[in-house]
């Protein structure tokens, strides 16, 4: 198996959850009912949290791979491979925006541009909104500096104490944030710091994954129809939650119950593809997989035409209408090419270390 089933079907529920969300944060003035449907049906939040489960997960699974099969991870190959993978669709991105602030269409300030290019945008306050949704991508990078060179240095052991740590820590980090640092309060819900903990709950699945008392505790939670409370947990019952309690809530358990219900529907969707279940099916639809595949690119290229404060609901769906068509262009014409040649990259170097790199194709990465 080249690529582990049902996480490019969970990738395309993320990005519609963060298209809805933002579509309807950007309509002005908001009623009840928009309100109400923006934490319900468009919870980006918890859209960014599936996507940073799935990262760690599968950025884990590939560095303890590489750890079994050569005996060492390569940082240098690592980073040639996340630049593969990332950089041509986002500079592609980036030198669009920067050409549509050139010429006046769009206003972006040159140092939110520098933060977004630097990859510290997580850390912006007042984000512009053509560029500010680059935050979670300055989250994501900032993981791939620290957490592969913990795996190089440390055993598994040690990165499963760190990964567990940083999750048991991460609510009294946001509480305290919230409490002594309350100019960034509204920036807990963006920053690397106290968001680091969705990263850790796909990596800790991914350092237990072959644990045969993690296997038993997980399967017991299938038996007991775990998945199913987890999903409705993710899409009903946090966002109901959050919309009452706000931050009250989010932060000191919110984002920790998210990450749960997450890591366990990721697992339950892997397992029920390899048995056939029905949500695996419409998870590894043809349609639904290829969303997923687009999800970068839809990711990056969404705020161009969704991102316009003041815009109805009617402009803002007929925006959305040319993201996909952007998205599949910018996949097909940067991505795509990019990723053959890090596939590329990746035989060379198998050849070159034996037993050859294992089983995950890192074009899920």
């Amino acid at each position: 198996m080249k690529r582990l089933p049902s996480l490019d079907g969970l990738r395309a529920i993320s990005i519609c959850m963060v298209l809805l969300s933002h579509i309807l944060l950007h309509i002005r003035p908001q009623n009840g009912w928009q309100a109400a449907l923006l934490v319900v049906l468009g919870n980006g939040e918890e859209g960014v949290s599936i996507f940073f489960v799935i990262s760690g997960f599968l950025i884990t699974i590939l560095l303890l791979k590489e750890k079994q099969a050569n005996g060492r991870i390569s940082l240098s190959a690592f980073y040639i491979r996340r630049a593969f993978r990332i950089m041509p669709a986002f500079l592609i991105f980036m030198v669009t925006v920067a050409v549509l602030a050139k010429t006046g269409m769009i206003a972006v300030p040159r140092w939110q541009f520098l933060r977004a290019l630097t990859f510290t945008m997580d850390y912006v306050s007042y984000k512009n909104t053509w560029i500010g949704h680059i935050w979670s991508l300055s989250v994501e990078e900032q993981f791939y500096l620290i957490w592969p060179l913990l795996a190089v240095l440390c055993s598994r052991k040690t990165l499963t104490w760190i990964a567990a740590s940083v999750i048991v820590l991460e609510p009294f980090i946001r509480m305290a944030d919230r409490i002594f640092l309350p100019s960034t309060r509204y920036e807990i819900v963006y920053m690397g710091h106290t968001r680091a903990d969705m990263l850790m709950f796909g990596c800790l699945v991914a350092l237990l994954y072959e644990n045969p008392r993690f296997i038993q505790i997980v399967e017991g939670l299938f038996r007991k129809k775990g998945p199913a409370f987890a999903a409705v947990f993710i899409f009903v019952g946090s966002p109901l939650l959050q919309l009452k309690f706000g931050g009250l809530y989010l932060h000191p358990v919110g984002y920790t119950l998210q990450g749960v219900s997450i890591a366990l529907l990721m697992l339950f969707a892997i397992q029920d593809a390899r048995g056939g279940g029905t949500f695996a099916r419409l998870l590894n639809a043809a349609p639904v997989v290829w969303l997923g595949v687009l999800s970068y690119s839809i990711y990056l290229w969404q705020e161009l035409f969704i991102g316009f404060d003041g815009f109805s609901l009617q402009r803002s769906m007929i925006g959305l209408l040319f993201v996909v068509p952007i998205a599949a262009l910018s996949y097909y014409s940067a991505e795509k090419p990019m990723l053959k040649v890090k596939g590329h990259f990746e035989r060379r170097r198998a050849r070159l270390n034996t037993p050859s790199l294992a089983s995950v194709s890192t074009s899920q990465t």
